[in-house]
């Protein structure tokens, strides 16, 4: 019986410090955490492509010119010198009813304001609230409602 519970101390201790070592390792970055991953898969998204909308043919939802113009300046505008609006960014998404919208604001808002949207998302955003940013557009259908 001695010789099963010499290893329970060891192996126990060999695994704290094992979860001790990975959660500074995340908070330096030397390691990606769960969300670092699903966030940098926002990246990926087809819909942040400004060309995605034009995929969808004549019958896409897409935005006015004048609201196109509102969203964008709100999403350019959440971002701040000290604090950033992220409740402004995730309204912004909230109104788009498809992906193909997401995609015609990402084009408009690279002719506007000379970025792209992820990249511009990214500057401010951390990985927490990309990840909301992808939940709630996830779920939207790519063309029409």
């Amino acid at each position: 019986m001695s010789k099963n519970t010499e290893y329970i101390v060891p192996v126990a201790i060999g695994l704290g410090a094992l979860f001790f070592f990975r959660q500074i390792a995340q908070a330096f970055g030397l390691i990606k955490s769960a969300d670092d991953v699903n966030a940098a898969s926002l990246i990926n998204a087809n819909y942040f492509d400004p060309k995605f909308w034009k995929q969808g043919g004549a019958g896409a939802m897409i935005l006015t010119d004048a609201g196109v113009k509102i969203y964008a300046k709100q999403l350019y505008n959440a971002k701040g010198l000290v604090n950033d609006d992220e409740a402004a960014v995730y309204d912004v998404f909230k109104r788009m009813k498809t992906k193909s919208q997401v995609s015609y604001l990402s084009d408009k808002f690279s002719l506007y304001y000379n970025t792209d949207l992820i990249s511009y998302l990214q500057s401010f955003l951390n990985p927490e609230e990309l990840l909301k940013v992808k939940t709630i557009v996830n779920p939207l259908p790519n063309f029409k409602v």
